[in-house]
C-alpha cells in the first residue's frame, strides 16, 4: 500500500487519465474500477503531480500535492507564437548596467519564476546565491582578478581591470549563481533551463541579464571566492547570471541571426 499516493475511490470516475501523464508508470488500469498502483509505486514516483493535475474529479493526492493545492493556469493569457517570438528577439545579453541595486520586490518577482522551471526527474537540486549590491559584486570581480594576476592567460583581463573595466561581471549590480550538490547528474542542464527562464523573464520587469561565464569558471577554481559566497567546495556551479537595470542599452530591434541547422530523419 502506497504511503505517498492516495486515491479516493469514492471520487474516482475510472477515466484512466492518471495513466497518461505518469512517466514512471506507477498506475495500471483494466477498464473497471479505480486504477491500481504498482507495488513499488512509492520508489518509482518522482512526485511531479501530473496525475493530480490530470484527474478531473480530484481523486488523487501525491505527497503534499492535491486537488486543493494545485495552481490553475489561465490559458487565455498564454502568449501567441508571434508574441513569444517578439520576446525571444527582444531578450539580449546586456553588459552595461546602472549602478543601483535591484528593487527587492522586482528581484523577488523575477526569482519567483524559478519555482516552475523544470528539472530532470523533478529533483529540483538547485540552490541559488544572490548578491544584490554593486559594491559586493565588484568585490567578487576583484577577488577573481587577483586570483589570476600573474597568469599570462588572463593578462588582458587583468590589464582591463587595472584600467577600470570589469570583464568578469561587467559592472552588474547583481549576480545570481545556481549551485547543486555533488550527487546531481543533470546540474548543468537544470541550471541552463533555470537561468534561461530568468533570462527571458527579466526584460518583462525592465531588467537586463547576461550569462556570467567567467564568474562560473573562476568559481570552479577559486576557493576564496567560494568561501565569500558560502558555496561548499563539493558543490557544482550550475549557472550564473548578471542582472541589473540596463544603462542606455535597451534594444528595440534584433540583428539577423543564422537560421537553425535542422535535419529531419525518417
Amino acid at each position: 500500500m502506497s504511503k505517498r499516493i492516495l486515491i479516493d475511490r469514492n471520487l474516482c470516475t475510472s477515466c484512466g487519465r492518471c495513466l497518461i501523464g505518469c512517466s514512471a508508470r506507477v498506475y495500471s488500469y483494466d477498464g473497471a474500477g479505480a486504477p491500481v498502483l504498482a507495488d513499488d509505486a512509492d520508489e518509482r514516483c518522482i512526485g511531479c503531480g501530473h496525475c493530480v493535475c490530470l484527474c478531473p474529479s480530484g481523486a488523487i493526492a501525491v505527497d503534499s500535492i492535491s486537488a486543493t493545492s494545485i495552481t490553475s493556469v489561465d490559458t487565455e493569457h498564454l502568449p501567441t507564437p508571434s508574441q513569444f517570438a517578439e520576446l525571444v528577439k527582444y531578450r539580449r545579453s546586456v553588459r552595461n548596467y546602472k549602478q543601483e541595486a535591484i528593487a527587492t520586490d522586482e528581484l523577488k518577482e523575477l526569482l519567483a519564476f524559478l519555482q516552475y522551471a523544470p528539472t530532470a526527474k523533478n529533483l529540483h537540486p538547485l540552490t541559488w546565491v544572490v548578491v544584490n549590491n554593486p559594491g559586493s559584486v565588484r568585490e567578487l570581480s576583484q577577488m577573481a582578478i587577483e586570483g589570476v594576476r600573474g597568469d599570462d592567460r588572463f593578462a588582458g583581463m587583468v590589464a582591463a581591470w587595472d584600467a577600470g573595466y570589469d570583464w568578469v561581471n561587467r559592472g552588474a549590480p547583481c549576480v545570481a549563481i545556481a549551485t547543486a550538490g555533488p550527487e546531481s547528474h543533470w546540474y548543468a542542464q537544470d541550471g541552463a533551463i533555470a537561468a534561461e527562464t530568468l533570462d527571458l523573464a527579466a526584460p518583462l520587469l525592465g531588467l537586463g541579464t547576461c550569462w556570467a561565464g567567467l564568474l562560473m569558471n573562476f568559481l570552479a577554481t577559486n576557493s576564496e571566492l567560494r568561501q565569500r559566497l558560502g558555496i561548499a567546495e563539493k558543490d557544482q556551479i550550475a549557472a550564473a547570471l548578471m542582472i541589473g537595470y540596463p544603462d542606455d542599452e535597451i534594444y528595440t530591434s534584433a540583428p539577423n541571426r543564422p537560421e537553425p541547422v535542422v535535419r529531419f530523419v525518417e
